[in-house]
C-alpha cells in the first residue's frame, strides 16, 4: 500500500487494525470517516497531514504483523468463526468477571430509591 494524504484511512486501517488506536488518539474517524482521505481526515481532525502520515507510517513498520489475520482474505464463515472464537469469548468472560461477587475492594453502585 502506498501510504499518502490521498490514501484513505480505511485502506489503512484494512492494512492493519492497530492504527485505529492511533486514530482514536488523534481524533480521526477511521469509522464512518474510512472513506475520506489521509488529508480530508486530518483537516477534519486538525492535525497536520505530515505529522500524521508519519505517525501513521512507523506504526506499520513496527507493527507486528507475523501472526495478525487478514480479514479481507476470510470467506465469512472463516470471519465469523474468528469473531466468535476471539471476541465473544473474551467479552463473555470478562463479563463473567466483572459480575462476580467476590470482587475485593469493589462495591456495586447501590441505584437510588425515590
Amino acid at each position: 500500500m502506498e501510504l499518502n494524504a490521498t490514501t484513505t484511512v480505511g485502506e489503512i486501517v484494512r492494512e492493519d487494525l492497530s492504527t485505529t488506536r492511533l486514530f482514536e488518539e488523534m481524533g480521526i474517524d477511521y469509522c464512518c470517516g474510512g472513506s475520506k482521505s489521509l488529508g480530508e481526515a486530518c483537516e477534519t481532525a486538525h492535525r497536520e497531514v505530515d505529522e500524521v502520515l508519519a505517525s501513521v507510517g512507523a506504526a506499520l513498520q513496527t507493527s507486528s504483523k507475523k501472526d495478525a489475520v487478514d480479514y479481507a482474505r476470510l470467506d465469512i464463515e472463516e470471519l465469523l468463526s474468528h469473531i466468535l472464537e476471539t471476541h465473544h469469548v473474551y467479552t463473555k468472560r470478562e463479563l463473567e468477571r466483572l459480575a462476580a461477587p467476590d470482587r475485593q475492594g469493589f462495591e456495586r453502585p447501590r441505584r437510588p430509591t425515590s
